[in-house]
Protein backbone atom coordinates (compact mmCIF):
# COMPACT_ATOMS: atom_id res chain seq x y z
CA UNK A 1 0.00 0.00 0.00
CA UNK A 2 1.41 3.48 -0.78
CA UNK A 3 0.08 6.54 0.62
CA UNK A 4 0.46 9.65 -1.74
CA UNK A 5 -0.14 13.54 -0.54
CA UNK A 6 -0.65 15.90 -2.67
CA UNK A 7 -0.04 20.10 -1.93
CA UNK A 8 -3.16 21.10 -1.97
CA UNK A 9 -6.92 19.99 -1.90
CA UNK A 10 -9.64 19.58 -4.58
CA UNK A 11 -14.03 20.67 -4.05
CA UNK A 12 -15.78 17.05 -3.73
CA UNK A 13 -17.09 15.49 -6.86
CA UNK A 14 -21.66 15.35 -6.77
CA UNK A 15 -21.37 11.32 -7.23
CA UNK A 16 -18.61 8.91 -8.58
CA UNK A 17 -19.59 5.90 -11.52
CA UNK A 18 -18.31 2.55 -10.14
CA UNK A 19 -17.17 -0.04 -12.96
CA UNK A 20 -16.68 -3.56 -12.90
CA UNK A 21 -12.75 -4.40 -12.66
CA UNK A 22 -10.74 -7.61 -12.22
CA UNK A 23 -7.06 -7.42 -11.01
CA UNK A 24 -4.83 -10.34 -11.89
CA UNK A 25 -2.25 -9.05 -10.03
CA UNK A 26 -3.54 -9.09 -6.46
CA UNK A 27 -6.25 -11.75 -7.38
CA UNK A 28 -9.69 -9.82 -6.56
CA UNK A 29 -12.39 -8.32 -8.63
CA UNK A 30 -15.33 -5.96 -7.74
CA UNK A 31 -16.29 -2.40 -8.68
CA UNK A 32 -13.84 0.53 -8.33
CA UNK A 33 -14.45 4.39 -9.65
CA UNK A 34 -14.96 4.92 -13.48
CA UNK A 35 -12.20 7.43 -14.93
CA UNK A 36 -9.83 7.86 -12.03
CA UNK A 37 -6.47 7.05 -12.81
CA UNK A 38 -4.04 4.07 -12.44
CA UNK A 39 -0.80 5.25 -10.38
CA UNK A 40 0.78 1.93 -10.04
CA UNK A 41 -0.64 -1.63 -9.68
CA UNK A 42 -3.75 -1.74 -7.24
CA UNK A 43 -4.06 2.09 -6.32
CA UNK A 44 -5.71 4.93 -8.32
CA UNK A 45 -5.66 8.52 -8.18
CA UNK A 46 -9.31 10.90 -8.46
CA UNK A 47 -6.76 12.92 -10.82
CA UNK A 48 -8.68 15.91 -10.33
CA UNK A 49 -5.45 18.12 -10.42
CA UNK A 50 -1.71 17.28 -9.43
CA UNK A 51 -2.96 18.72 -5.90
CA UNK A 52 -5.82 16.33 -5.43
CA UNK A 53 -5.12 14.47 -3.06
CA UNK A 54 -7.92 11.57 -2.89
CA UNK A 55 -7.19 7.79 -3.70
CA UNK A 56 -7.66 4.43 -3.56
CA UNK A 57 -6.01 1.41 -3.07
CA UNK A 58 -7.23 -2.18 -3.77
CA UNK A 59 -4.60 -4.66 -2.76
CA UNK A 60 -3.73 -7.92 -1.15
CA UNK A 61 -0.58 -9.44 0.44
CA UNK A 62 0.49 -13.12 1.14
CA UNK A 63 1.00 -12.27 4.85
CA UNK A 64 -1.67 -12.40 8.14
CA UNK A 65 -2.99 -9.04 9.03
CA UNK A 66 -0.73 -9.47 11.85
CA UNK A 67 2.16 -9.77 9.83
CA UNK A 68 0.75 -6.63 7.50
CA UNK A 69 0.44 -3.83 10.33
CA UNK A 70 4.63 -3.94 10.66
CA UNK A 71 4.64 -2.42 6.64
CA UNK A 72 1.68 -0.58 7.04
CA UNK A 73 2.98 1.41 10.26
CA UNK A 74 5.56 3.54 9.25
CA UNK A 75 3.40 4.53 5.67
CA UNK A 76 1.00 5.91 7.72
CA UNK A 77 3.44 7.71 10.47
CA UNK A 78 1.39 5.18 13.03
CA UNK A 79 3.13 3.54 16.18
CA UNK A 80 0.17 1.21 16.70
CA UNK A 81 -2.78 -0.14 14.36
CA UNK A 82 -5.39 2.30 14.63
CA UNK A 83 -8.72 1.20 16.68
CA UNK A 84 -11.19 -0.66 14.61
CA UNK A 85 -14.42 1.32 14.01
CA UNK A 86 -16.80 -2.24 13.35
CA UNK A 87 -17.11 -4.89 11.42
CA UNK A 88 -18.43 -5.81 7.78
CA UNK A 89 -19.57 -8.94 6.97
CA UNK A 90 -19.42 -9.64 2.61
CA UNK A 91 -20.24 -12.36 0.51
CA UNK A 92 -16.23 -12.99 -0.03
CA UNK A 93 -14.91 -11.44 3.89
CA UNK A 94 -15.03 -10.20 6.91
CA UNK A 95 -13.60 -6.82 7.02
CA UNK A 96 -12.28 -4.81 10.18
CA UNK A 97 -12.93 -1.03 9.27
CA UNK A 98 -10.79 2.22 10.26
CA UNK A 99 -10.70 5.58 10.23
CA UNK A 100 -7.79 7.62 11.09
CA UNK A 101 -6.08 10.77 10.21
CA UNK A 102 -2.79 11.13 8.61
CA UNK A 103 -0.22 14.23 8.52
CA UNK A 104 2.56 14.23 6.15
CA UNK A 105 4.54 17.47 4.88
CA UNK A 106 1.41 19.60 6.64
CA UNK A 107 -0.88 17.84 4.70
CA UNK A 108 -3.73 16.06 6.90
CA UNK A 109 -5.55 13.39 4.80
CA UNK A 110 -8.33 11.26 5.85
CA UNK A 111 -7.79 7.82 5.66
CA UNK A 112 -10.84 4.61 5.20
CA UNK A 113 -9.56 1.24 5.83
CA UNK A 114 -10.19 -2.12 5.22
CA UNK A 115 -8.20 -5.54 5.83
CA UNK A 116 -10.03 -8.57 5.98
CA UNK A 117 -7.39 -12.27 5.95
CA UNK A 118 -8.18 -15.47 4.00
CA UNK A 119 -6.46 -18.24 3.56
CA UNK A 120 -2.95 -16.61 4.85
CA UNK A 121 -3.76 -13.62 2.28
CA UNK A 122 -4.59 -10.47 3.18
CA UNK A 123 -7.04 -8.06 1.62
CA UNK A 124 -6.82 -3.99 2.04
CA UNK A 125 -9.00 -1.49 0.81
CA UNK A 126 -7.91 2.34 1.13
CA UNK A 127 -9.55 5.48 0.73
CA UNK A 128 -7.64 8.62 1.09
CA UNK A 129 -9.14 11.80 1.03
CA UNK A 130 -9.56 15.60 2.53
CA UNK A 131 -11.41 15.41 5.48
CA UNK A 132 -14.22 17.33 4.07
CA UNK A 133 -14.95 15.01 1.60
CA UNK A 134 -14.41 11.92 4.17
CA UNK A 135 -18.24 11.27 4.29
CA UNK A 136 -19.06 11.34 0.87
CA UNK A 137 -16.52 8.93 -0.26
CA UNK A 138 -17.00 6.66 1.95
CA UNK A 139 -20.63 6.18 0.98
CA UNK A 140 -19.88 6.67 -2.88
CA UNK A 141 -16.52 4.51 -3.31
CA UNK A 142 -15.61 2.98 -0.07
CA UNK A 143 -18.52 1.30 1.01
CA UNK A 144 -19.36 -0.03 -2.14
CA UNK A 145 -15.49 -1.05 -3.16
CA UNK A 146 -15.24 -3.34 0.23
CA UNK A 147 -18.96 -5.01 0.19
CA UNK A 148 -18.26 -5.91 -4.07
CA UNK A 149 -14.43 -6.85 -3.16
CA UNK A 150 -14.37 -10.78 -3.61
CA UNK A 151 -11.14 -12.90 -4.54
CA UNK A 152 -11.08 -13.36 -8.76
CA UNK A 153 -11.04 -17.16 -9.06
CA UNK A 154 -10.06 -18.18 -12.98
CA UNK A 155 -13.07 -20.01 -14.75
CA UNK A 156 -11.26 -23.03 -15.59
CA UNK A 157 -14.39 -24.52 -17.27
CA UNK A 158 -13.87 -22.83 -20.59
CA UNK A 159 -9.84 -23.79 -20.85
CA UNK A 160 -9.32 -26.02 -23.70
CA UNK A 161 -7.51 -28.63 -21.34
CA UNK A 162 -8.57 -30.55 -18.09
CA UNK A 163 -7.84 -28.59 -14.89
CA UNK A 164 -7.38 -30.87 -11.81
CA UNK A 165 -6.13 -30.58 -8.34
CA UNK A 166 -4.10 -33.56 -7.19
CA UNK A 167 -2.86 -35.09 -4.08
CA UNK A 168 -0.49 -37.96 -3.29
CA UNK A 169 0.23 -39.20 0.02
CA UNK A 170 3.24 -40.64 0.66
CA UNK A 171 3.63 -41.01 4.78
CA UNK A 172 3.27 -37.78 6.35
CA UNK A 173 4.37 -36.07 3.36
CA UNK A 174 1.93 -35.14 0.94
CA UNK A 175 2.69 -33.37 -2.25
CA UNK A 176 -0.14 -31.71 -3.92
CA UNK A 177 -0.90 -29.54 -7.18
CA UNK A 178 -2.44 -28.68 -10.05
CA UNK A 179 -2.79 -31.56 -13.36
CA UNK A 180 -3.32 -29.54 -16.32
Amino acid sequence: VVLLVGAALVSAQDAVSLAEFTDDTFGVQGVRPDGWLNVQAGILARGGSARDVTLLAVQSAPLSVQSLWPALLPQFGLQSPPESIGALTTEAFEWQLCQFEVTQAGITVAVDLALAEQDGTTYIVLVQSDASEQEMLYDQVFMPVVESLKPFVEDTASLPYTVEEVAFANGEVTLAGTLT
